[in-house]
């Protein structure tokens, strides 16, 4: 991400909505991303928590227990955690 001329390291949640309201030449531009981008970027994403946590059920139960699923503001995060959830690995 690059932010007042820097460049810096980070995946910032909000990238996950698709309207993206930040360009370092115009503030006011919307940048989107593909479909297929916002989707390589979810699952990635729960990948890394899988890891993190030390195994899907780990985290599945982790989630349930602070009841933080994704909600509706990420759509395409919602979807592929319903999708991760209900398949088998």
């Amino acid at each position: 991400m690059i932010r007042d001329g820097a460049c810096t390291l980070g995946l910032p949640e909000w990238v996950l909505t698709g309207q993206v309201r930040f360009n370092p030449d115009n503030n006011d531009a919307l940048i989107k991303f593909p479909p297929t981008v916002l989707r390589g970027l979810a699952v990635d994403l729960l990948r890394r928590y899988v890891a993190a946590f030390g195994g899907k059920g780990n985290f599945l139960e982790a989630v349930r227990k602070d009841g933080i699923p994704p909600d509706e503001k990420l759509p395409v995060l919602k979807d592929e955690f319903d999708r991760f959830s209900k398949s088998p690995n």
